[in-house]
């Protein structure tokens, strides 16, 4: 999983702000939180730069990796908001709202699930309030840390689909199936 992040980092850098957050989580809630398993992570965080290394000293080009790291220290300015498009913006607003129902319908229900799907639901709520903050922070990030969302998102919308049943939890998904599809439409007619 690391070397996946690592290999994500040489394209998106900031990605990389991720792993002190994920190091954390894996200690309180996935329960292994070693020292075997942090040298392994930055083993394979460490992977792709290695061959990025070779080839880059091959080209004697190492001076591009000054250029990739000084990117984690560029934050946008709050100003870039505005050039965002409003297709853009709504998809966002929607995948968060969806997120945010999802992780009130597991506070109220998770004394339903398994301590280990407990754990695990807790470890996508901090992600998907970390990438909510860090999409305020990097405007210009957006198509990333949106997909970041979406697969945080993902199983605690599918959980509140799945696991309730009310005549409220069944129009909030007949509205989120309509207001999905009208996004779709809206976002294949109009490019981010």
């Amino acid at each position: 999983a690391f070397a996946m992040l690592g290999l994500a980092s040489i394209y998106y850098v900031q990605i990389l702000y991720f792993v002190p957050v994920i190091w954390v989580l894996m200690a309180t809630n996935i329960m292994n939180g070693c020292a075997r398993i942090y040298v392994a992570s930055l083993l394979g965080l460490l992977v792709p730069y290695w061959f990025a290394a070779g080839y880059y000293a091959f080209t004697d080009q190492l001076s591009l990796f000054d250029d990739h790291f000084a990117a984690l220290l560029c934050l946008d300015s709050q100003s870039v908001w505005l050039d965002v498009p409003l297709a853009q913006i709504l998809t966002i607003a929607f995948v968060a709202l969806l997120a945010i129902v999802g992780m009130i319908n597991f506070r109220l229900n998770n004394y339903r699930d398994k301590i280990r799907t407990r754990m695990l639901f807790d470890f996508f709520s901090v992600m998907i309030v970390f990438t909510l903050i860090f999409m305020v922070f990097q405007p210009t990030n957006m198509h990333f840390l949106l997909a970041i969302l979406i697969v945080s998102a993902s199983p605690l919308i599918g959980h509140f689909i799945s696991l309730t049943n009310s005549l409220v939890t069944n129009l909030v998904f007949c509205l989120m199936l309509v207001a999905t599809l009208a996004l779709t439409v809206c976002n294949v007619w109009i490019r981010f």
